[in-house]
């Protein structure tokens, strides 16, 4: 089969010279002690050139001695084939709203048992609530958050920024959060909840205005460089036969 990295369309960079030459991911989420997944997993996506997984962290699995158990075997299969994306982003919101330093102590537990096998990790980057007590205590327990991953060595990947959200990167740049932040993650639904959809080099394009407006008015915007392109998509290959 063909390798379908080489088809991915290049990103100019904000400079206008270096082209960045993005690479294909694939979403995929284990169940603890789902094996045979993982092993199938790992064939197919190896099979076709695949060589980025994003997957999805289980807090309550981590409280407990069989899923600690069962992420340090994920991790160092993972490892050996994929360059590994952990995505925190599904931990609840109120623990970010409510429990920050909770969140924060469980940080470097879980960077102290599998930080060797990943550079970047995926963290929420909306609380999804109206509410503004509870918006300030996000801003504020997720500054606390990114501080102790890159304590720790870590890049922070801030997930789920819908491109028809743009101003809640504005919140977070005046929080000076958002400088802690090294790759955005948008998250969209092409052609499904997505009105007037205009493409992902348009809503990238719209990221990179927010920014180069906010520095001609002489006011540091925050917004990092690098933009992670990315379908959300549930992309599931089981069994696949390839």
């Amino acid at each position: 089969m063909e390798n379908p990295n080489k088809n991915v369309q290049n990103i100019v960079s904000n400079d206008g010279k270096k082209v960045l030459s993005p690479q294909l991911g694939i979403v995929v989420h284990f169940q603890v002690n789902n094996i045979v997944h993982v092993e199938n997993t790992i064939r197919d996506l190896s099979a076709i050139g695949i060589n980025h997984i994003r997957t999805a962290v289980s807090w309550p699995d981590l409280k407990t001695s069989k899923g600690i158990n069962w992420y340090n075997w994920l991790f160092n299969n993972l490892s050996r084939n994929f360059t590994i994306l952990p995505c925190l982003s599904y931990t609840p919101s109120h623990i970010l709203t409510e429990n920050g330093e909770d969140f924060s102590k469980d940080i470097v537990e879980f960077i102290s048992l599998y930080g060797n096998h990943f550079e970047f990790v995926e963290i929420i980057g909306d609380p999804y609530e109206n509410s503004k007590q509870l918006q300030y205590n996000f801003i504020d327990n997720l500054g606390r958050a990114s501080l102790r991953l890159h304590q720790l060595g870590k890049k922070i990947v801030l997930g789920n920024i819908h491109p028809q959200n743009l101003q809640w990167l504005t919140y977070l740049a005046k929080a000076n959060v958002l400088q802690k932040i090294d790759v955005i993650g948008i998250q969209a639904y092409p052609y499904i909840f997505e009105s007037g959809w205009n493409g992902w080099m348009a809503e990238i394009s719209k990221m990179n205005h927010l920014a180069q407006k906010k520095t001609k008015a002489g006011e540091k915007s925050g917004l990092p460089k690098p933009v992670i392109q990315r379908l959300n998509m549930m992309i599931k290959i089981k069994y696949l036969d390839l």
